[in-house]
């Protein structure tokens, strides 16, 4: 396993979760545009990835290798971590926001008092 075999991946990981964390939260609450991503954040993703590519399977270092193709990183380097998401995800939907239940499962179309409103 990953992890147990090369405890730098580990460790090296819970540094970055937690430096992007506030960040994160920031961005969840709607203050998204208040929080920057900083160089060395990415630079220390980056060196992140390159570990993994180095210590990962194959399969892992080439999917790893596609999507930073696909999305360099040096791009976020200044940014809120608002104008990051609008450039990966997008802006947000407009209507009302999914729960789980929303699409888990389907809904009875003739409940009664006594059901749980799936079929």
């Amino acid at each position: 396993m990953l992890i147990v075999d090369h405890p730098q991946v580990m460790d090296n990981g819970r540094t970055i979760i937690l430096e992007f964390e506030s960040g994160l939260h920031a961005l969840v609450e709607g203050h998204g545009d208040e929080v920057y991503l900083t160089a060395g954040m990415i630079d220390r993703v980056q060196a992140f990835l390159d570990l993994l590519v180095a210590v990962g399977s194959p399969e892992l270092g080439a999917a790893i290798q596609a999507e930073r193709a696909r999305t360099p990183l040096d791009q976020f380097k200044g940014m809120t971590f608002e104008q990051a998401r609008l450039l990966v995800v997008g802006p947000p939907e407009e209507g009302p926001i999914p729960t789980p239940i929303d699409w888990a499962f389907p809904r009875d179309p003739n409940p009664t008092p006594y059901s749980t409103g799936t079929p």
